[in-house]
């Protein structure tokens, strides 16, 4: 429309005006019809309810542009309001997508179990040994492990997962994904847990552990029991809750939703205040064309300008941002939170389970006696060493003694599952394998007796084995320092004991152990109890949970907080001792003035208030104590697994990735969302302004404040996805180079018959009004021609049926539309040689009719052949990535490429393909141009539009049918094209 709008203002001659002007009116009506009825709607329906918004405000402008006589104007409002509309619809849809990405990363159908599918033997063995079927092993497969694990597989059925109730069992192979929630019930494997977390780190999980849905059995085979319903589950969930934060609106959103609604009001008054006001004060005309004069035309243009589209559009780095946190396993219950958080000046973590892991490890082992040495060479009562608890690194055995401790302590708590027995047994695990690397070994320890004394420890017998050495009979006593003491028989042992336990804590937990030996025999630091012939030997064993590795990292961004430029005051609150907070705070990089330890959760609840009063306050916990205080912040964090938990429920934030290097990375997206968000109101304001004002004056025309105000919407909503991680811009930059290749042709065909029209508008006066006229019909005449003649004949379709077999929509475009190409070259290399030899030599129909069948038949033969050895050989097997496609810069991809132009070029060598295209030989050398050009570009967009479709219903089978499907339609096309050729 826009060609033939300049050429008509080019034309000098009549009749090429009343044509333009025909078509001008054609597409201007055209573009009332399709962009302005959907206007009108969305105009009625405002109006109804009473609103005035953008567009009612678009819908007067384009009114009032029809009643001016400048309806091609209004054309263009719309079809410019309609363009920015749908560009935005799609960006949001983008901001969007990691919310979505999340519901889409559950599997929808389950494989169940029958509880009969379980060998009770097989439970046993699993349990027994947990690595019996280890997910490390590379020789067995799936079906092996299962038989291992005591699984009958073959009782396995595909259920929809929402069908799957809780406690049903599931089964779960390698490289499929957890259908709901569950606990794991057999099988050991190594999951992924990055579309919740973001960490590529695989985890591992055992029986007893609970997995997510949507997690990756990266390796083993898994049988786990449902614990929550598919709608329940923890995407889901986590989904919900982001989706409902952005529907919740800021404090800002709900402040420019109010506003706008005014301010629309306020652009139509003051537009009908001008067109009242201007021809009276300005003696500006009240009707004109042009945008120098007409109150009127003026008026639509600053009403159109004024509205307040890029103001409505600012928000959207909010729905960006909640997006992006979710998908990094960070759940934000509003926006308002996060964009507290940029103003953040205080932040007050708990330790335990946030600086820290939570789990305990053997930090040391310590002989009694060494122990109250140090307490005399101090001169008061030691403790616990200071250098161990501020290393706080996994002990290991140096001494025999220490080794003979250990190795008693785990043969005790080897059955046992609390935190203090798993970290006797790692503790062990690691000296073993360090001492084999050593050349020394830990002794042996043989269990006699054993009794668990409930909350206290444990007591029994048990038989030591040394290498070289006697077996010697000991019994043990292992368990808290106030029930060692209470079965000491010497009283030295239990006072140093006693007064031991009132320097150490719960949290860094201290246990001890009195080994007794019968007989007279005595070693270094054995006590020979008078009276009696048994030895008492006590050995202190020290716990503490370490520090995380990224905390120190993660306070130390905190407290200089360089994307904002200001720095923030980090502190510690525990309820724990102080010497261990102290330490703790030492390593991450707190100082000790800044540690606040044995603290209540009233007294939190006081600190937190306390740092309000200074500014803005993030408090971040992760235990039931520290909910009142997160309740009380300006902002309150949760480290928590899941978003059930009561800190969780009294956070405005969860953190579902145990890992502080979160925390600066959160502030810092906060403080980019800030930012953007203000560059987003200025953009915003400056464009109004700058368009609507010269608008008003006159300087601007109705078109070009339309142009900026839809621009500038436009460049709001890019602004605001900035703040997507990098990947996201990668897969948008290469969604567009995947449209740029499917439509390029189809753009280059556009801008090829735009170049036409204009050279024929500025040729007009050389050639004439006739020449003209008629190369327009041949132009016309060629894109019909190159068109339908690709519908025409079984040979097209046969021939490009097996080209978008197992390819996606935009390669099978390309490789059609190169077929097209080689289709055109060979027509138009045996149109010129007929031509050239018409005259020399004498052509035998019949012999002409025979080579054309030969060729189209040597084509067919040549795909079709192709098509089934690719097949046969297992090459592009379809998938729903399309990560086979052709590389360009690949010397296979070159030579299909190559081939595929190649059978097009042979295609085109024959009579019936030069019956198309033979009227260009005979015309007047501008119209078989136009002609043969138009043929060209319309042959190759028909052929790879045609392909195209046909690879949109491989497709749709693919995903109905699965790859079986794709197989049978390649080898029935490429057996189609054999046959028929």
């Amino acid at each position: 429309m826009c060609a033939f709008v300049a050429a008509r203002s080019a034309a000098e001659h009549a009749l090429l005006a009343s044509v333009c002007a025909g078509i001008q009116t054609a597409g201007t009506v055209a573009v009332f019809m399709l962009a302005g009825a959907s206007t009108a709607w969305d105009t009625a329906n405002e109006v109804a309810a009473g609103n005035v918004n953008i567009y009612v405000l678009t819908s007067l402008a384009v009114f009032g542009t029809v009643l001016l006589g400048c309806a091609l104007e209004g054309a263009l409002l719309l079809v410019l309001f309609g363009a920015a509309h749908l560009v935005e619809d799609e960006l949001t849809d983008r901001a969007q997508a990691n919310v979505k990405a999340l519901w889409d990363s559950v599997p929808t159908e389950a494989w169940v179990l029958p509880r009969s599918a379980l060998d009770e033997s097989g439970a046993g063995a699993a349990a027994d040994a947990p690595g019996s079927a280890s997910a490390y092993s590379d020789d067995s497969d799936a079906e092996g492990e299962a038989e291992l694990l005591g699984v009958d597989v073959s009782t396995a059925r595909l259920r929809r997962a929402e069908e799957v109730l809780v406690g049903e069992l599931l089964l779960v192979r390698a490289g499929q994904q957890v259908p709901l929630d569950a606990t794991v019930v057999r099988g050991t494997a190594m999951v992924s847990v990055a579309h919740l977390t973001g960490e590529e780190l695989p985890i591992q999980a055992a029986a007893g552990d609970e997995v997510a849905a949507g997690a990756q059995n990266l390796d083993g085979v898994l049988v786990l029991q449902a614990v929550r319903p598919s709608e329940d589950s923890m995407p889901a969930r986590i989904a919900r809750l982001t989706d409902k934060a952005q529907r919740r609106a800021p404090r800002l959103q709900t402040l420019i939703q109010r506003f706008g609604d005014v301010y629309s009001k306020a652009v139509l008054g003051a537009t009908a205040l001008f067109i009242t006001a201007a021809p009276l004060v300005l003696g500006v005309p009240l009707v004109g064309a042009d945008a120098g004069s007409g109150a009127i035309y003026r008026a639509f243009g600053f009403l159109t300008a004024a509205a307040p589209c890029a103001l409505f559009m600012a928000p959207l780095v909010y729905v960006v941002a909640l997006g992006r946190c979710a998908r990094n396993g960070v759940l934000v219950h509003n926006a308002r939170t996060l964009e507290a958080l940029a103003d953040a000046k205080t932040f007050l973590m708990d330790k335990t389970g946030t600086l820290t892991t939570g789990q305990l490890v053997c930090i040391g082992v310590e002989r009694l006696e060494d122990a109250l040495a140090r307490e005399r060479s101090a001169g008061a009562v030691a403790g616990v060493d200071a250098d161990m608890l501020l290393k706080r690194e996994l002990f290991q055995p140096s001494t025999s003694a220490e080794r003979r401790a250990l190795a008693v302590a785990e043969a005790f708590e080897h059955a046992a599952s609390h935190p203090i027995a798993r970290a006797v047994v790692h503790c062990h695990a690691s000296a073993q394998a360090a001492s084999r690397r050593s050349g020394t070994r830990l002794p042996r320890v043989q269990l006699g007796s054993f009794k668990q004394v409930h909350g206290r420890g444990v007591e029994g017998t048990a038989v030591l084995v040394g290498e070289g050495e006697p077996s010697e009979e000991i019994s043990v006593v292992l368990g808290s320092l106030d029930h060692v003491a209470a079965k000491c028989v010497n009283a030295d042992n239990a006072a140093g004991i006693r007064r031991l336990a009132a320097q150490v804590d719960s949290t860094h937990v201290t246990i001890a152990m009195r080994a007794s030996v019968g007989g007279s025999s005595s070693s270094g630091g054995q006590q020979d109890v008078a009276g009696t012939d048994v030895i008492e030997d006590v050995t202190m064993m020290y716990f503490a949970d370490t520090v995380r590795a990224s905390s120190r990292e993660a306070v130390s961004k905190l407290k200089e907080a360089a994307w904002g430029g200001e720095s923030c005051d980090v502190a510690m609150v525990t309820g724990d001792r102080r010497e261990n907070a102290v330490a703790v705070g030492a390593t991450v990089g707190i100082p000790e003035s800044h540690v606040h330890a044995g603290l209540l959760p009233e007294d939190k609840l006081a600190r937190v208030e306390e740092a309000r009063a200074k500014g803005v306050c993030v408090m971040v916990g992760d235990g039931i104590n520290d909910a009142p205080a997160l309740a009380a912040a300006d902002v309150g964090i949760a480290v928590s697994h899941t978003p059930s938990e009561a800190s969780a429920a009294a956070a405005d934030i969860v953190l579902l990735r145990s890992d502080a290097s979160v925390l600066p990375n959160l502030v810092q997206l906060s403080s980019r969302m800030k930012a953007i968000l203000k560059q987003n109101l200025v953009l915003a304001a400056v464009s109004i302004a700058g368009a609507a004002l010269p608008a008003l004056s006159g300087f601007v025309p109705l078109w070009g404040a339309v142009l900026m105000h839809e621009g500038a919407t436009l460049m709001v909503a890019i602004n605001s996805l900035r703040l997507l991680p990098r990947s996201s811009f990668a897969m948008i930059k290469a969604e567009a180079k995947q449209w740029l290749v499917a439509n390029k042709l189809a753009i280059g065909a556009i801008l090829s018959l735009a170049s036409l029209m204009f050279t024929a508008v500025l040729g007009w006066e050389a050639v004439g009004t006739a020449a003209i006229a008629s190369a327009s019909v041949s132009l016309v005449s060629g894109l019909l021609a190159g068109g339908l003649h690709t519908l025409t004949g079984p040979d097209h379709l046969a021939a490009l049926m097996p080209l978008s077999v197992g390819v996606g929509r935009a390669q099978s475009f390309l490789l059609g539309a190169l077929w097209g190409l080689g289709h055109d070259t060979g027509q138009i290399i045996f149109g010129c040689a007929f031509i050239l030899l018409r005259s020399h030599m004498h052509f035998d129909l019949a012999m002409l009719s025979q080579y054309g069948t030969l060729a189209v038949a040597a084509t067919l033969v040549i795909i079709g052949a192709t098509g089934l050895w690719e097949r046969m050989s297992g090459g592009h097997h379809h998938d729903h990535d399309h990560d086979d496609e052709i590389e360009v810069g690949d010397k296979k991809g070159w030579r299909k490429l190559f081939a595929v132009y190649s059978t097009g070029v042979l295609h085109g060598l024959q009579p019936d393909a030069l019956v198309v295209i033979m009227p260009a030989f005979a015309m007047p050398t501008l119209n078989a141009i136009c002609f043969l050009g138009a043929f060209l570009l319309g042959t190759i967009f028909a052929m790879g539009t045609y392909t195209a479709f046909i690879a949109k219903s491989v497709d749709i089978v693919a995903k109905t049918n699965g790859q079986r499907g794709v197989d049978r339609i390649a080898y029935l096309s490429s057996s189609i094209s054999l046959v028929v050729g």
